[in-house]
């Protein structure tokens, strides 16, 4: 293949920025956040029940984790436009098999291709390229980057929603123009997206307070050392009580006595803040560091889940289910934005790779935990409280385990520092 002026020019990293934000606008956003709107049709359509239907979410969430812990070895071995290839196409694959499966099976099979997919074109993809090639607002531009899922979110929900509505089958008309989409996302990258060199992964030396720089250890040290798994104690954590919140949130403020018109408006809010939160939290780690992004989405959380508690069809309580949305939007970001930070603050470049594949790995496991239980709280007491108040107490704990993972990481850095 030619090669083309655009691999040559001084611009091209961003270039390179806009293809991984096209790329988290259509994967995340059409074939992730959008999968809601697909429920209700397809199990209706074919006639079976949600219950077993949702089962390809756990499909997709186990590929996820096994697929993402070996992530920095496949980057290493096949480089990341093979991965990002194979991932589309993955993908593709997967919308197919929604599109046109009758049986259970296949929409299992379409399941773990899509979490396979996710694997190598989402947070542990574009967390890697954007290592690999900023110098400056690391932070900033993965926060711009990945905020692209709740832009994408937005626009499929508009532009699948009456394709799905024309017909009982209206799904798999929708199903195809996000083939069609992910297809145009492929082509984008077999044509202009130019691997970098696999190991070189750049300091970050013009931002302020920031720990994202430094050479770090290699995968092999890292595990010897306790602040890995205390770390990864808090990924898992965090990630099982915001997507356990995430699935019931809507069914929570249901619960409060709200009016189906504020409880959508509310909702609304949420997802719109959410894409924003995103960028804010990537520019306040530039600006301020890792710990005190950490403390501050944390306590949003507390705050958020502070407010569902007290949360009524009351005046007063209104405006707190809609200041509730805000804080529970800005606590997001630990989930998906952070990771990359986590992976280069406590480990550096050596292990960055490696780290950020496991520690999405992680994530996911929680994520698969989260939604089932909060819900067997609700199945127990017949309502969100009991749960919301464990979520609380849980989220003062890996305020703690973070806090303490951090110190010692830093301790280890000075150790480096003097040798």
């Amino acid at each position: 293949m030619k090669r083309l002026k655009i691999f040559d020019s001084p611009h091209y990293n961003t270039v390179v920025f806009a293809l991984c934000f096209l790329m988290i606008l259509f994967c995340l956003g059409f074939c992730s956040t959008a999968k809601t709107i697909f429920l209700a049709p397809i199990t209706s359509a074919l006639n079976i029940s949600r219950s077993a239907f949702s089962v390809s979410e756990t499909f997709r969430f186990i590929f996820a984790a096994i697929v993402n812990a070996f992530f920095g070895i496949l980057v290493n071995r096949f480089g990341t436009k093979r991965l990002i290839l194979t991932g589309l196409a993955c993908l593709i694959a997967s919308s197919l098999l929604f599109a046109y499966s009758t049986s259970l099976i296949g929409f299992y099979f379409a399941g773990a291709l899509l979490g396979t997919g996710f694997s190598w074109t989402t947070t542990s993809m574009v967390g890697s390229i954007i290592r690999r090639r900023a110098t400056k607002k690391v932070g900033t531009i993965m926060g711009i980057v990945l905020a692209a899922n709740g832009f994408g979110g937005t626009l499929a929900t508009n532009m699948l929603s009456p394709i799905i509505k024309s017909g009982v089958f209206g799904y798999k008309k929708a199903y195809l123009v996000v083939v069609a989409l992910v297809a145009f996302v492929f082509l984008l990258f077999l044509f202009l997206y130019k691997d970098g060199d696999k190991s070189e992964l750049r300091k970050d030396n013009k931002t302020k307070n920031n720990d994202h720089g430094f050479e770090g250890i290699s995968l092999k040290e890292a595990l010897r050392r306790p602040y890995f798994y205390l770390i990864c104690l808090f990924i898992f954590l965090s990630g099982l009580i915001l997507q356990g919140l995430v699935t019931s949130y809507s069914a929570i403020l249901d619960g409060t006595g709200l009016s189906s018109g504020l409880v959508t408006a509310v909702l609304s809010i949420y997802t719109f803040t959410l894409a924003f939160s995103k960028i804010l939290c990537g520019a306040l780690y530039d600006k301020f560091g890792l710990k005190a992004t950490v403390i501050l989405s944390l306590f949003f959380c507390v705050l958020n889940l502070s407010s569902l508690l007290i949360i009524n069809d009351s005046p007063t309580g209104r405006i707190i289910a809609v200041i509730s949305s805000l804080f529970f939007a800005l606590s997001l970001p630990l989930e998906t934005v952070m990771l990359p930070f986590y992976a280069g603050s406590f480990f550096g470049l050596k292990a960055y790779n490696d780290a950020l594949g496991i520690f999405v790995s992680v994530a996911y496991a929680g994520m698969a935990l989260g939604p089932p239980i909060m819900n067997v709280f609700f199945d127990i007491s017949k309502n969100y409280t009991t749960g919301i108040i464990a979520f609380l107490f849980a989220t003062v704990i890996i305020s703690v385990i973070f806090l303490v993972s951090y110190n010692l990481s830093n301790k280890h850095k000075k150790e480096l520092e003097r040798m």
